[in-house]
């Protein structure tokens, strides 16, 4: 694996999916996207790059991950573990939060323990994180949904990335 340069966007996929693989999932929130305690969202499992040529499923359980590639299994790891990265990785994620592209040894370091191959989810996707849920009623699976990543790290959230290219 080459070292990875990404923007605090891109580095913010990799968070997310550690963030809700050492949680187990994640809050829902208002229309001001304020945390709802209330209500809690299950991921029993994560799907990375889906239909491409190297799918990777996290299967979530109590204390542990298991990793799949392939629709092989290659790993079972602690979640305590992971958190370990997660951590370190959020921190230095934090310090270069202004700067455009960066590269982070800790963000490789997650990586490599949850055996991520890509930084980013492929452009062609129409979402970043593609998840199954618990269903919060009937607490069955759900299909898969796919969700997109909006980092607030170092400046708001849009919801339209604008440049000097964009042309409305």
């Amino acid at each position: 694996m080459t070292t990875a340069s990404a923007n605090r966007g891109e580095w913010s996929e990799l968070y997310a999916i550690g963030y809700l693989i050492t949680r187990g999932g994640g809050y829902g929130a208002d229309e001001f996207t304020k945390i709802d305690p209330s209500i809690f969202y299950k991921v029993l499992q994560i799907v990375d790059n889906p239909s491409g040529q190297s799918e990777t499923i996290y299967k979530l359980h109590e204390r542990e991950v298991e990793v799949f590639q392939n629709g092989v299994a290659v790993i079972r790891i602690a979640k305590e573990e992971i958190a370990i990265k997660v951590t370190s990785f959020f921190e230095d994620l934090l310090v270069h939060a202004q700067a455009h592209a960066f590269s982070l040894d800790s963000g490789q370091d997650l990586m490599k323990l949850i055996h991520k191959d890509k930084l980013s989810a492929s452009s062609s996707l129409s979402a970043d994180l593609h998840l199954i849920l618990e269903d919060i009623e009937t607490k069955t699976e759900t299909p898969k949904k796919g969700f997109s990543v909006k980092s607030e790290i170092g400046s708001p959230a849009t919801i339209f990335n604008a440049s000097r290219s964009t042309n409305i």
